[in-house]
C-alpha cells in the first residue's frame, strides 16, 4: 500500500510497535502499563525522525519547507477538518483552537514535529562540526527543561520543540550506529527488563505537555526504551505479528490522526450498550484497528493527498 521503496523494514516495525502502544496508552490500561508506554513511545518518534533526516537531499530551506508543508501540514489541516466534522455529529470534547492548536488529540505531534524539522534543518546544515552540534543539542535540552520547570506552555506545542529537537538531533547523530545495531534476544530482553523497571521507578512523562519528570533518568529511560524497541524490531522474525507492526509503522501518520477520535466515538457508542467494561474495552480495541485498516485502504486508494502523498 505504501509505495515508498526507500523504507527501512525494521524502522517500520519499530514505529508499528510504538504506534500500537500509543493507541493502548490512550485507552484505559492499568497505570503501570501506561507509565511504561509513555516512558518512550513519543521520544522514539522524534529520534526516528532525526535518524531518517538526510541533509544531502535538501540544500535549501524553501525546498524543505515545501516538503514539510506537504508531509505534515497538509495531513494536519486535513484531519483537523475531519475531526471537527466528527464533532458536529457527536461532540466528544476534543477541539482545535485557532490560537492554541490541538491539546486533546494526538495531532499535537504534527504541530511539534513541523517546527522541530525546520529548526533542525537550519541547525544541522549550519553547524556541521559534531562537537558544536552536540553542544547546541545540550542547550536545546536544557531550554526544554527550563520551560518544563517554569511551567511555560506555548501555542501549537512550541514548548515541546526544544525537547523534541534534542531527541531528533540525537537520532541524527547516532543514525549509523543505530542502523548497524545488531544484538541477540538475550541482550534485548535484558534491556527490556531495564526499561520496564526504570519506567516504574521514574515519574510518568508526557511530551505533549513537556512534562519531563526526573529530567536525567526519564530522558535516559526514553533513550533506553527506544533502543530496546529497535533491538526488538530487528530480532522479530517474519510472521503475522511482524506484518501487523510493519503495516502500521508504514501508516503511523493515519493512526496518529484518526485513532483518538475513533476511540472516543466508539467509547461513546458502547457506553449505551449493556456490556461489561472489560469485554467492551476488548471489543472496542479490536473494532478500532479494523476501522482504521479500512480507512487506510480508502485513503490510499481515493484521497492520498490528505496524508501528503
Amino acid at each position: 500500500m505504501n509505495k515508498n521503496n526507500d523504507r527501512i523494514d525494521w524502522v517500520d516495525i519499530a514505529k508499528g510497535i510504538a504506534i500500537f502502544l500509543m493507541v493502548c496508552g490512550h485507552t484505559s490500561v492499568p497505570q503501570p502499563i501506561n507509565k511504561f508506554i509513555y516512558s518512550f513511545h513519543m521520544p522514539l518518534f522524534f529520534i526516528v525522525s532525526g535518524m531518517l533526516f538526510n541533509p544531502i537531499k535538501y540544500h535549501f530551506l524553501g525546498v524543505y519547507f515545501k516538503k514539510m508543508v506537504k508531509s505534515l501540514l497538509v495531513p494536519y489541516i486535513s484531519f483537523t477538518i475531519i475531526i471537527e466534522l466528527f464533532g458536529l455529529v457527536n461532540d466528544v470534547g476534543i477541539h482545535w483552537r485557532i490560537n492554541e492548536g490541538w491539546d486533546g488529540a494526538a495531532l499535537w505531534f504534527l504541530e511539534a514535529l513541523f517546527f522541530v524539522e525546520l529548526l533542525m534543518f537550519l541547525v544541522i546544515n549550519k553547524f556541521t562540526q559534531k562537537r558544536t552540534l552536540i553542544f547546541i543539542l545540550l542547550l536545546f535540552s536544557l531550554a526544554g527543561l527550563c520551560l518544563y520547570l517554569l511551567n511555560i506552555h506555548l501555542p501549537y506545542k512550541l514548548h515541546v520543540v526544544f525537547w523534541g529537537s534534542s531527541l531528533y538531533g540525537l537520532g541524527y547523530l547516532l543514525k549509523y550506529r543505530l542502523k548497524n545495531l545488531n544484538v541477540g534476544w538475550l541482550i534485548t530482553l535484558f534491556f527490556l527488563l531495564v526499561m520496564v523497571v526504570m519506567s516504574q521507578l521514574n515519574p510518568r512523562i508526557d511530551m505533549r505537555s513537556n512534562y519531563q519528570g526526573n529530567y536525567l533518568f526519564n530522558n535516559l529511560g526514553a533513550i533506553i526504551g527506544t533502543l530496546t524497541i529497535f533491538m526488538l524490531s530487528k530480532n522479530l522474525k517474519a510472521g503475522r505479528v511482524t506484518s501487523f507492526f510493519r503495516f502500521w509503522g508504514q501508516n503511523s501518520l493515519i493512526v496518529v490522526c484518526l485513532s483518538q477520535i475513533l476511540n472516543y466515538e466508539l467509547k461513546s457508542a458502547f457506553a449505551l450498550l449493556p456490556i461489561p467494561y472489560g469485554l467492551s474495552s476488548s471489543i472496542r480495541h479490536f473494532l478500532l484497528w479494523v476501522i482504521m485498516y479500512y480507512a487506510t485502504v480508502i485513503i490510499w486508494k481515493y484521497v492520498p493527498f490528505i496524508i501528503g502523498k
